[in-house]
């Protein structure tokens, strides 16, 4: 696979070199230059485009800091897409219908199209959302319909309808729309039970409920044990799980800005459920506002041990009258704080540029590293995304660049 470097991206301001030349990326089954031997790792990158966009699906044994265009490598599927992944497939909802299409390695060592799974069946009408997914095995997955109060199984090895669902009704609120966050971003499995964060928005206003939900479903049962509630925290986007193997649930970009746009004295927080218990502990509340300084942080991100990194936003660099519109209107605004969950000691992260968003997109892989596209959005033109390890060190370390938004990493061996 050769790649033509013919731009510079943000990774000029953390890479040494930027401008024309010819690399070979190491890809499986090209006259045996990829070491069988090495990891092999999936990603999907997608490219805006005002007209089409495209995502591309792409196979590198090798993440290390350099630049490259994936346009014309790999697959290339129709649309902005949010892919997700289960050992060595990659699972794709499709823009045209409530389809999943799994991907996995051919013979070849290749990605190769699969199976197709349609949910039409079972009362999807649309195309679906991919943050809706949790698989918890190989032979089991859920997929969330909140609209519909229930939740559908299906085998992500099969590709098959399983029989059953499960009721979520509890989680409707009059005037309210009920939003799931059950990726692998925001949902954790502890033993036999998962957590799956609930958020609502008002249904005329978009603005976010301030309080926060949590599913706590039985697995081994398919059955929910109990809802959550708790009006200390809005709407979780995230979570991470520590060293100690305690839960913390990150409040989301959206539902803070709502909220801290009106009243700048409500937190940014995040909750915790330790280890081997199902409640929110009643004595712990993290204030990223209070130990940032700033009203705005989200989306908290493992670090290592028992810290996490949060995108916070800096205010003052976003031109607006009215503080409700820091939604829409934030772009390359936000930078990362590390946190000491210990200590609460918090320390700006200067190393790095301002970068587009809180949100999450996190990727944590089978060798315990955890990794973010730190990403930049120009006046014109594509997304810009650098890869940063964030466990490995005190400051995450910069890895590969692409032209297109990062939304996807797995391992695939």
């Amino acid at each position: 696979m050769i790649t033509r470097i013919k731009y510079c991206l943000l990774a000029s301001a953390l890479l040494a070199g930027c401008g024309d030349e010819t690399q070979v990326l190491p890809a499986p089954g090209e006259g045996g230059r990829a070491d069988p031997e090495a990891p092999l790792y999936g990603l999907a990158v997608s490219v805006f485009n005002p007209d089409a966009s495209q995502t591309y699906l792409i196979t590198t044994s090798d993440l290390s800091a350099r630049q490259f265009d994936v346009r014309g490598q790999g697959l290339e599927l129709p649309g902005f897409l949010f892919p997700f992944s289960h050992q060595d497939a990659i699972f794709v909802p499709n823009e045209d219908g409530p389809t999943l299409t799994r991907y996995a390695l051919g013979a070849g060592g290749a990605l190769e199209e699969g199976i197709t799974l349609s949910f039409a069946s079972r009362g999807y009408a649309a195309a679906m959302d991919s943050f809706n997914f949790p698989v918890l095995s190989a032979t089991k997955a859920y997929a969330f319909d909140p609209p519909n109060s229930r939740v559908h199984l299906w085998n992500p090895t099969a590709m098959t309808l399983l029989p059953g669902e499960i009721d979520i009704s509890m989680i409707q609120r009059e005037g309210f729309v009920a939003r799931i966050a059950a990726d692998a971003d925001a949902a954790r499995q502890q033993g036999n039970l998962l957590f799956v964060p609930v958020g609502w928005e008002d249904a005329l206003t978009e603005d976010a409920r301030p309080v926060s939900g949590l599913l706590v479903i039985d697995t081994e049962t398919d059955t929910v044990v109990k809802l959550l509630e708790d009006e200390r925290c809005t709407e979780f986007q995230s979570s991470v799980r520590t060293a100690s193997g305690d839960l913390y649930f990150f409040t989301s970009e959206h539902s803070i800005v709502t909220l801290s746009g009106q009243n700048t004295d409500y937190p940014s927080c995040a909750l915790r459920i330790r280890a081997g218990e199902s409640d929110f502990d009643p004595d712990f509340v993290l204030n990223i506002s209070e130990l940032t300084s700033r009203p705005i942080g989200c989306c908290g991100v493992w670090a290592g041990g028992e810290s996490v990194y949060v995108p916070v936003l800096y205010e003052e660099r976003v031109m607006v009258s009215d503080r409700r519109e820091l939604w829409s209107e934030s772009n390359n605004d936000y930078r990362y704080w590390r946190i000491d969950l210990g200590s609460n000691e918090a320390r700006e992260i200067t190393s790095l540029p301002f970068f587009n968003s809180g949100g999450p997109n996190v990727y944590e892989l089978p060798d315990g590293l955890v990794y973010r596209a730190l990403t930049l959005r120009p006046d014109e033109g594509p997304d810009e995304s650098t890869l940063l390890e964030l466990t490995r060190a005190a400051e995450p370390t910069v890895g590969a660049a692409f032209q297109g938004s990062l939304t996807l990493l797995t391992r695939l061996r």
